[in-house]
């Protein structure tokens, strides 16, 4: 991806622009991979390395959000920042769980205990598209 960046430049305290060597119309979707989510403080990058966004210990943002709990391979917890600067946010917490196997994840969904998931199984998907409980909330691309 940043073998398309040409300059970063800061305008102000607010904004800043990427300028690309060409068009990238996928740069949007590629800017929002956890690996670039935020802009990050270069001392942060430069202390945690290659580490930076692997480590709860090398976590660092202002947003929305901030992180509560991380048990690697289990799940990821994040709850509403009541000092985020635009207010606190509708949801007070949202929990990332990794669930490893795709049966597992569709006792989940149907047990109600997920409200997200993306299924990578497509008979899974078309079995829960057939079910009219499930099928409104089942993406089907």
């Amino acid at each position: 991806m940043l073998s398309l960046v040409k300059e970063l430049k800061v305008d102000d305290n607010n904004t800043f622009q990427i300028i690309l060597e060409k068009q990238d119309p996928a740069l949007l979707n590629k800017l929002c991979g956890i690996r670039a989510a935020g802009i990050m403080p270069k001392e942060e990058i430069e202390k945690w390395g290659e580490d930076w966004c692997t480590k709860p210990e090398a976590t660092v943002g202002t947003g929305h959000f901030v992180l509560r709990k991380w048990d690697s391979g289990i799940s990821i917890t994040i709850e509403a920042n009541e000092e985020y600067f635009l207010g606190i946010p509708y949801i007070d917490q949202v929990v990332y769980r990794v669930i490893k196997y795709k049966d597992t994840m569709v006792m989940e969904i149907e047990a109600g205990n997920v409200t997200f998931a993306r299924l990578t199984s497509r008979p899974e998907q078309l079995r829960l598209l057939k079910d009219p409980n499930w099928a409104p909330y089942i993406e089907s691309k």
